[in-house]
């Protein structure tokens, strides 16, 4: 008989332990939920903060990096988001590749080529949000190695 005793307190401590988490941690995970990046809305300049970062000087014929850092409108970074790419250009003569880069620990990355000397415009946009970087294109005997 007192076993059976022992054994039926044990379950109701045990129940009423798991109800008392239950209560406790119920209210947190509610507070939680509304910040996760899949419910902020998106589409509109104020949602991302964005950086382009550009070399200034580019040697003909050869590619080098461009980088954008995206953050949501608290800061954090943005994964996920689609990155534009956009040379301002119209003979064709730059390129960026790819044109269209998604975010991975609020970076996206593109490769940049011109076969034009002189200055060429750069621009990555995020939803409404377009950041531009000016790159200036030499041929490689007047600049001498980059490296």
């Amino acid at each position: 008989m007192l076993t059976t005793q022992r054994h039926s307190r044990s379950r109701f401590w045990t129940l009423g332990l798991a109800l008392v988490l239950v209560g406790f941690l119920a209210p947190l995970s509610v507070a939680q939920g509304p910040t996760t990046l899949a419910q902020q809305p998106s589409g509109s300049s104020a949602d991302y903060d964005i950086a382009l970062w550009a070399p200034h000087t580019a040697v003909q014929g050869r590619s080098t990096e461009l980088v954008v850092r995206v953050r949501n409108a608290q800061g954090r970074v943005a994964n996920g988001v689609p990155v534009q790419f956009e040379v301002d250009t119209t003979d064709g003569n730059a390129s960026v590749v790819p044109q269209r880069a998604i975010t991975h620990n609020g970076v996206a990355r593109a490769s940049f080529q011109s076969s034009l000397i002189g200055v060429v415009n750069v621009m990555a946009h995020v939803g409404g949000s377009t950041e531009t970087a000016s790159i200036a294109v030499s041929s490689d005997n007047s600049t001498g190695n980059p490296y």
